[in-house]
């Protein structure tokens, strides 16, 4: 019993260090941005923000999180619908088809 207690509470205390090192990279800002101007320049900014739950308006490293991945993905799924054909096969292809979107979703 006392072993299994031991697991639990080791457990914990790895997740709360690893939400305390999340937390503390949260405050670690993108470097060499210019806040001004990518606040006012870009509305697809706020877009972004909005999709972020708010995360990118604090400009931290690990805001970024998957959104990028997430908003490539969508604009992948969003060119498959005859707006470029080979896209278009590539999603009918199979799973040949989907390892050359996912290679593609990750370069965009």
């Amino acid at each position: 019993m006392a072993i299994k207690n031991k697991k639990v509470i080791l457990s914990i205390l790895y997740t709360a260090l690893i939400l305390l090192i999340w937390r503390l990279a949260y405050h670690i800002q993108i470097p060499l941005l210019d806040r001004i101007l990518v606040t006012e320049g870009s509305s697809m900014f706020g877009f972004l923000d909005v999709f972020s739950g708010g995360a990118l308006s604090q400009y931290s490293v690990v805001a970024l999180g998957v959104s990028p991945y997430i908003t490539a993905s969508i604009v992948i799924q969003l060119l498959q619908m005859d707006i470029i054909p080979t896209l278009k096969e590539w999603a009918e292809e199979g799973e040949t088809g989907k390892k050359k979107l996912n290679q593609v979703t990750r370069y965009l």
